[in-house]
């Protein structure tokens, strides 16, 4: 009771705090804006390089030319952002405040999806109040919402909305997770080009937990008994889990007679691949205004010009310039697979420690990550050790291309979302042991097992 009772007011206290930080986001981000445009209105001043392109591309769709021509010049240019900023144009008549406020605000309403989702995900306002006032407060965020016109503060919004979508579907196995993970992630493409690499990443993820269900053989739940293993009945253990994780008794019918003994026969889970193919007709309709221009300009529907060599090119400026897309074959002919490996260690090193640390200046989010990452591995947390496997693969590319592409904000807008999953559980665990008598449960969106396998005695 005295851990109950003292979570409330902290939860307050907590949620105010979040209001504030909110708050103050957006004091400082109009006070820094009114005081720019009255310096200068021009918005060549503030728009140059990537958000030109992004700004030139949304007059285009304000004037009604939704060709996409655009992609002529800068096919590595996504749609999702110059659209939203075309829609704020028609409304305002091109208003430079208003436009420069877009990314102002999906940052707001990022910070308060992320609120609602890990209060959801753990049942503790405090633990989704601390992770969420890192989020609105780090420097990166301020920066690349109020300086410019980015397609990140977009992408962190969706990329929070693909991993929520990811939990979820591995906790409940309900195909209406999986066809907004597919949606998000279809969005997210419109928006930067390298959604491709989450998307790959996601399905790879995916198919592997659906094989892991299909091959792994389910075993009967146990508990330990005072005197002993005991096997519990379906109702049993579907009570037992009820009460651990504060949800409503759910029976599996289809198995709780299998389940009454411990040599309960094997039961093969059904996998619902039509489900995953619907999944991927959504992705490819929802991505359909990208791929379909560039299969009309260019023969190919994910030609994104010179950023691909930055694949096979050994500099930047040398990518960017060359002639033609270079290959595998023009980096190995001057290179052999040490130096590939050197390659891809360094850009391993930047964009999994040095650049994270770098951008966030105090790492907190970070280094708590790090530590929800090694108490998910301890508590055998499978959906968070899938959602680990999921970071680690969309990265690769990302490590890859850096040494030569060496902008820091592209690597660290799509570790940050991920890092805030795994802070939270290091923050609940923190806020746990703070309260007395109270253990660190798992929170009712995931629990501590997979939805096959052997739950995790807590140590």
């Amino acid at each position: 009771m005295s851990g109950a009772n003292s979570q409330l007011p902290a939860a307050r206290v907590c949620f105010s705090i979040l209001v504030f930080a909110i708050a103050l986001y957006l004091s400082a981000s109009v006070h820094e804006i009114d005081r720019d445009l009255k310096r200068d209105p021009d918005w060549r001043t503030y728009f140059t390089k990537d958000a030109m392109h992004y700004y030139i591309a949304a007059e285009a769709f304000a004037s009604g030319d939704f060709s996409m021509s655009y992609e002529k010049g800068w096919p590595y240019r996504q749609p999702l952002l110059p659209l939203l900023v075309a829609g704020v144009m028609k409304v305002t008549n091109a208003n430079l405040f208003a436009i420069r406020m877009i990314n102002v605000l999906v940052i707001a309403i990022a910070t308060i999806s992320l609120f609602l989702i890990l209060r959801g995900f753990w049942s503790d306002s405090v633990t989704a109040a601390i992770v969420s006032i890192l989020f609105v407060l780090n420097p990166f965020v301020y920066d690349q919402a109020v300086r410019g016109l980015n397609t990140e503060p977009i992408h962190l919004f969706l990329l929070i909305c693909i991993v929520a979508c990811f939990l979820r579907y591995l906790r409940t196995l309900r195909w209406v997770y999986l066809w907004l993970l597919s949606l998000t992630i279809g969005l997210d493409y419109l928006d930067r080009i390298n959604g491709s690499f989450l998307a790959i990443a996601a399905f790879m993820v995916l198919i592997c937990f659906e094989c892991s269900r299909y091959f792994v053989e389910t075993k009967p739940l146990t508990i330990q008994a005072k005197h002993g293993d005991t096997a519990l009945s379906s109702k049993a253990l579907a009570k037992a889990e009820a009460h651990r994780t504060g949800e409503g008794v759910k029976l599996d019918t289809t198995r709780s007679r299998d389940r009454q003994t411990p040599s309960a026969k094997r039961q093969t889970p059904n996998v619902p691949w039509w489900q995953y193919a619907l999944a991927v007709l959504i992705l490819v309709a929802v991505t359909t205004p990208s791929w379909l221009s560039r299969l009309y300009y260019f023969g190919h529907p994910f030609y994104y010009g010179a950023v691909q060599n930055f694949l096979w090119g050994d500099t930047y400026l040398g990518s960017m310039d060359s002639p033609r897309m270079l290959t595998a074959a023009d980096y190995f002919g001057s290179h052999s697979l040490l130096d590939a490996a050197g390659r891809f260690l360094l850009g391993c090193s930047k964009v999994f420690f040095i650049i994270p640390i770098d951008r966030e200046r105090l790492p907190l989010l970070y280094f708590a990550a790090l530590a929800g990452i090694w108490f998910a591995w301890r508590q055998r947390r499978m959906p968070y050790l899938w959602l680990l496997l999921f970071y680690g693969l969309q990265m690769l590319p990302l490590a890859w291309t850096q040494p030569v592409n060496t902008t820091p904000r592209i690597p660290y807008a799509a570790t940050q979302p991920f890092e805030l999953f795994f802070a939270a559980i290091c923050v609940h665990w923190l806020w746990s042991k703070s309260l007395s008598g109270k253990s660190f449960e798992p929170e009712n969106a995931i629990p501590l097992t997979n939805v096959v396998g052997r739950p995790r005695k807590m140590r």
